[in-house]
């Protein structure tokens, strides 16, 4: 016999473990990958239990030192001291009472009367004591009674105060907003209904206004247009500039070609154009709803777009969608806004200096134009901890802004488990999306026809999680921000979560879904 029978059993199993490994996706790493989240929050949770239980045995030791000092000065009997006696009933009127000393007897750092002080009183009316004169020994060991009697008095006021919440701190200690933790579901975002009913939305006169309009001169826009149709004389593709479009960076010259003229030909001037006159670049293409092509010349003098002229606008005024965006202008300088809830995704990518952050920037505040902290909820995430932290104190935060990468693959599966229970309870009403269910709990509690539990029902918000930078995040916790993603984009839209990634590289192995 080659091998033995236990020798064959391990060739066996090592056989089918391999199969097993070649014929499916399953990895050690990716299966160890999975337990990264519960031992990072099993890690802060222990640090915090170790942190509180040492606190607990200090406080412990130095009353154990307090009393054993105090043991000390009783059996040597060098100093006994009497608290001072304060009359109640004047609260003008006090008592001087003087320090004597025994040689015997038990130290009685308070009297029975000094226990029915209130802290009004004390505070109000010290009392008058009178110090005998006491050898300097004497002097050290009353020095000493007296700051160990401070500090057992002081014990009593040490109330630990939470230091408030900074950039991606989720710790446990805070009531003040959710935490994401391994139990998600527990998570209670929005507030009942009347608590921002006085709530004003902020006014355009906060941002700045636009200077004055530059006007482009006839004369010059005329010029560029017979230069234009000269040009391509040249080159045998003859035509006419029906209109001129200015806009806020280029302006748009509406080529209508003569018949037999083909559109390739057309297009094929680019580098021609752009040498005709003297521009960076040009760009040539047809204009839906017209039998023209379009011809975008840039403008000598770049017109800056502000974002109070496109929140002032009647598109924008005018939008019933809490979701609304203020992207801009158009080439031709009409205002553009958008919805998002009907994208209902959105992905920012570019190089660095491309305005991403400008694009985030305009998105947040649009919103905060919009909704209020009830009927809309942003979820941050800010790796590089500095595009997002001006947004630090609005009351629309759902949770301090994250700059964990660990934290933001948390809130992400808590935005999963939302995602789940809020499509649990549009079934539950028999409708379709987010709309259908705040519009029908607002009928049933203006109807008093409460929920199980004799509550008003919940209305929901709308949940927006921006991701400032996606490539770092996949970089530290890829498969578990993977999966999440994933679902949000599949199945968020319907019950009003929607994700807003922005990243500089939107290659495959950041954008994997």
């Amino acid at each position: 016999m080659l091998v033995s029978t236990v020798g064959a059993v391990i060739l066996l199993a090592a056989f089918f473990t391999v199969a097993f490994l070649l014929i499916t996706d399953l990895t050690f790493l990716g299966f160890w990958g999975h337990f990264d989240v519960a031992r990072q929050n099993f890690k802060i949770h222990f640090d915090e239990w170790n942190a509180k239980r040492l606190k607990a045995k200090a406080e412990r030791r130095d009353i154990a030192k307090e009393r054993l000092e105090k043991r000390r000065e009783s059996r040597s009997g060098k100093v006994t001291i009497d608290a001072p006696t304060i009359t109640i009933g004047d609260a003008r009127k006090t008592k001087a009472v003087e320090k004597t000393t025994t040689g015997t007897g038990s130290f009685d750092p308070f009297s029975t009367n000094e226990a029915n002080i209130t802290a009004e009183d004390e505070n109000d009316v010290p009392p008058t004591v009178k110090v005998p004169e006491i050898a300097e020994n004497e002097l050290a060991a009353v020095a000493a009674a007296g700051r160990s009697s401070e500090t057992a008095k002081g014990q009593s006021l040490d109330i630990p105060i939470t230091p408030p919440k900074t950039t991606g701190d989720l710790g446990a200690d805070n009531n003040d907003t959710p935490e994401f933790n391994e139990e998600p579901g527990e998570i209670e975002i929005g507030s009942s209904a009347n608590a921002f009913e006085r709530y004003v939305l902020p006014s355009s006169q906060l941002l700045t206004p636009a200077p004055p309009h530059i006007e482009h001169k006839r004369k010059e826009l005329i010029k560029i247009a017979d230069s234009l149709i000269e040009k391509t004389r040249e080159f045998n593709v003859s035509g006419r500039v029906e209109n001129i479009n200015p806009g806020p960076v280029v302006t748009t010259y509406e080529f209508k070609p003569d018949p037999g003229v083909k559109y390739s030909r057309v297009t094929g001037l680019v580098d021609d154009l752009c040498l005709a006159l003297q521009a960076e670049s040009i760009r040539i293409d047809r204009i839906p709803g017209k039998a023209f092509v379009g011809i975008e010349v840039p403008n000598q003098r770049r017109e800056t777009i502000y974002l109070r002229d496109v929140i002032e606008s009647k598109k924008f005024r005018d939008s019933a969608s809490l979701l609304t965006i203020a992207l801009g202008k158009t080439i031709d300088g009409h205002n553009y806004v958008a919805d998002l809830a009907k994208m209902p995704h959105l992905l920012i990518a570019g190089a660095t200096g491309a305005g991403k952050s400008v694009g985030v920037n305009s998105l947040i505040v649009s919103i905060l134009y919009k909704a209020k902290p009830d009927e809309v909820k942003f979820i941050m995430v800010d790796p590089k901890r500095l595009e997002l932290g001006v947004y630090a104190d609005i009351p629309h935060l759902a949770t301090p802004i994250i700059t964990d990468p660990k934290r933001a693959a948390i809130s992400l599966k808590w935005a999963v488990t939302e995602m789940e229970r809020r499509y649990k309870d549009l079934a539950g009403y028999g409708v379709r999306n987010i709309d259908g269910y705040n519009l029908e709990a607002r009928r049933r509690n203006s109807l008093e026809q409460w929920d199980d539990n004799g509550d008003p029902h919940r209305i929901l918000p709308y949940v927006v999680i921006i991701i400032d930078e996606l490539a770092d995040l996949m970089m530290v916790s890829g498969k578990e921000v993977e999966d999440s993603i994933t679902r949000l984009a599949q199945m968020a839209r319907a019950v009003g979560i929607h994700l807003v990634l922005a990243t500089q590289r939107p290659s495959v192995d950041v954008i994997t879904g």
